[in-house]
């Protein structure tokens, strides 16, 4: 196995069942917190997520892994943990700015995934974050379409 081989399946390893600990060991290695550990894009941050290690989530954005990272199927952190209910972590990332409107190449998104295993509390949560990044757009447009005007009577 190379170097760089072992070293993916160590980060793979720390996020998914170690500590920030580990996950830090690897990456003063030389590992990067935005590798892609499988062939279809799974990135530690993911891994994490889905396993419900809120500390390793923590962890690996403070080293710049992406929370909006998309597996090749268009998967991301916060879908695998409203898939698995881990609420801390939602509510985690929803405070870090996910986006929580990231829709899968199935159609699904968080909120999808948190209704299919009735996990009530996240899709109340998830719902709200909607609306307010719904309206987070909104505003921003408001304010693209108001400079437009301004600019077209100047």
């Amino acid at each position: 196995m190379n170097k760089d081989k072992k070293l993916i399946d160590e980060l793979a390893q720390a996020s998914w069942h170690g500590t920030p600990l580990d996950i830090y060991k690897c990456l003063v290695n030389g590992a990067n917190p935005n590798t892609r550990l499988t062939k279809n894009g799974i990135t530690p941050i993911m891994l994490a997520a889905r396993n419900g290690l809120l500390s390793n989530v923590i962890f690996l954005k403070s080293k710049g892994a992406d929370i909006n990272a998309q597996t090749d199927w268009n998967y991301n952190a916060l879908m695998w943990a409203s898939f698995n209910g881990h609420v801390s972590i939602v509510d985690y990332l929803i405070k870090s700015g996910v986006d929580v409107l990231a829709i899968d190449k199935y159609g699904s998104t968080a909120r999808t995934e948190a209704s299919e295993k009735n996990n009530r509390e996240i899709v109340k949560m998830l719902k709200n974050a909607e609306e307010n990044q719904l309206a987070r757009i909104r505003m921003a447009n408001n304010g693209l379409d108001s400079i437009t005007a301004f600019k077209r009577h100047e």
